[in-house]
């Protein structure tokens, strides 16, 4: 939620847009540094604490808000052959910090079924969604969709697609994946 456009900004309302600490200090939200992040809602405000004003903070905002647009979109056919290897299917950097939706595709041994599958969302090094797991001995066949529901991103946070394929003697793969990602 952005902060007011006109009228009165008091410090704590910037606090409590942007976080940070006790005592409150209007050098702590230069642009570019560690609460504002370089959005176009946030051009006014400087880049050195030596010109920062109060009012620099109208209409600004810590996170990215596009509106349901699609940021990235990606597929890929045949990938991950191989015995037990956990791999990185897709993936995409988060440019802005703000709030996400993550949805895609993955088909796992359309010719060469597999006796365990595992399929993940990570965030950075964090798995957050286990779409698909199994691993009983006999040989699978998937074709699935995802859609997570919304999540808040830092800029520089990585969205991965993660997949695992095991038991068909070197013949395991994923046939296809895809990722996109959609602000709101």
């Amino acid at each position: 939620m952005a902060l007011v456009s006109s009228g009165q900004i008091k410090f704590s309302q910037i606090q409590a847009e942007f976080g940070g600490s006790h005592p409150i200090s209007i050098s702590e939200y230069k642009r570019n540094g560690t609460y504002v992040y370089n959005l176009g809602a946030n051009s006014d405000i400087p880049t050195t604490n030596s010109d920062i004003q109060i009012s620099d903070f109208y209409g600004a905002k810590k996170c990215y808000d596009a509106g349901g647009s699609t940021l990235y979109t990606h597929s890929s056919g045949y990938s991950s052959v191989g015995e037990g290897f956990f791999r990185e299917l897709e993936a995409y950097t988060v440019p802005h910090c703000g709030v996400y939706g993550i949805s895609g595709t993955y088909v796992v041994g359309s010719s060469y079924p597999s006796k365990c599958i595992d399929v993940e969302i990570w965030i950075n090094d964090t798995k957050i969604i286990d779409l698909y797991a199994i691993c009983d001995g006999s040989f699978h066949t998937i074709s699935s969709g995802y859609n997570t529901n919304t999540t808040l991103l830092q800029a520089g946070d990585k969205i991965r697609l993660m997949g695992y394929v095991w038991g068909n003697f070197g013949s395991d793969r994923f046939e296809s994946s895809s990722l996109t990602v959609q602000a709101y």
